[in-house]
């Protein structure tokens, strides 16, 4: 009896397909600096990095464009991307994962060879390694600036849903972020600073609550020390615990009960421990007036039950790439740092 297929491509098959089809298509056409500088962009799946990236890439591309070193943008390039997000889309990531990991690490390499600004993701579910792939940025001679959302895990875990759903509504089939690995990013983060404190990975560092265009926290280096305590991890969790205004309560409540009545029976436990973790952040008034809403009657919202998603669909192939955020109208725009506007092709 043969064994679960192997989806990871032999080294000559990766390496044939990076330098065939992801140069071409990602990484050529920027220009080299005298100092790159590296954007360093972390946050758990689901925190909003998407929306900050835009204003980032922007500030970039002024400076002679940039490498993208996001996982998601070269895991299309996989040969078995479409089949495996139509037999499994969330387990599309296990799969595919090894070989995007490479060609990530190939597209770092590539761009500190060619002296290249990079924006880079990072969840930091392996504190020590980020922060290993940190510090080689900096002995490449790139000038590094981490931008930190602090995002509440509830925001963050509904942030992966939701994302989910709208790509199941947009083409038929979604990505799913692995647990273990959102709750390695969680709790990887404060590890992550605590290293970049302590090491002096950074030449400046900042953490921003997600919808905010002013940092919550900022540190420089100067002459090798920082200029002010370093309190990245006391900043990342005074981000992630900060209460909600009324807006914001009111958004994830109404995101919530779209996906409590959009989505399969397989999701409302999932959106149960949400709404537990979201419980000592809510605007208590505005959640209350929300609740009293929900229980006047209604009229029917005309969603068939035939319609809510099930964890896996093939209805239609994927175009290859995710739908794309769109832009908040308060991003985070760093301190002389840097959203992405996409690879310049």
């Amino acid at each position: 009896m043969s064994g679960p297929k192997d989806y990871r491509l032999s080294g000559a098959e990766n390496r044939r397909v990076f330098l065939e089809q992801i140069v071409p298509d990602l990484l050529a056409g920027r220009e080299g600096q005298a100092e790159p500088t590296t954007v360093v962009l972390l946050g758990q799946p689901g925190s909003g990095k998407t929306r900050i990236s835009h204003v980032i890439a922007e500030k970039l591309n002024r400076r002679g464009g940039f490498i993208d070193l996001d996982s998601d943008l070269v895991k299309p390039f996989h040969p078995a991307y479409a089949e495996l997000m139509e037999l499994d889309d969330q387990q599309m990531a296990l799969h595919v994962g090894p070989d995007a990991r490479e060609w990530t690490h190939q597209a770092r390499a590539y761009a500190q060879e060619h002296r290249l600004n990079i924006l880079a993701h990072d969840t930091a579910g392996n504190a020590r390694f980020s922060a290993d792939l940190l510090n080689g940025h900096r002995q490449a001679g790139n000038r590094v600036q981490v931008m930190s959302l602090g995002v509440p895990r509830a925001l963050s875990d509904q942030g992966v849903l939701d994302r989910y759903y709208e790509q199941v509504q947009d083409r038929g089939q979604g990505r799913l972020s692995v647990p273990e690995k959102v709750e390695a990013s969680y709790t990887g983060m404060l590890q992550y600073a605590d290293i970049v404190d302590a090491e002096r990975l950074a030449d400046s560092v900042s953490v921003y609550r997600r919808g905010e265009s002013k940092p919550r926290y900022i540190n420089m280096l100067s002459d090798g020390q920082w200029e002010e305590p370093p309190h990245f991890r006391q900043a990342l969790r005074e981000a992630r615990n900060t209460p909600w205004t009324p807006q914001e309560t009111e958004d994830f409540l109404r995101v919530q009960d779209k996906l409590r009545a959009g989505m399969g029976h397989e999701f409302q436990d999932k959106l149960n421990v949400i709404s537990e973790h979201a419980q000592p952040l809510l605007h208590r008034e505005t959640a209350a007036t929300w609740n009293i809403r929900k229980a006047a009657p209604a009229r029917p919202s005309g969603m068939a039950a035939a319609a809510r998603l099930r964890s896996t669909t093939g209805t239609r192939r994927p175009d290859g790439t995710a739908r794309p955020s769109q832009p908040s109208p308060t991003a985070a725009s760093p301190p002389d740092q840097t959203k992405r506007s996409g690879p310049r092709r």
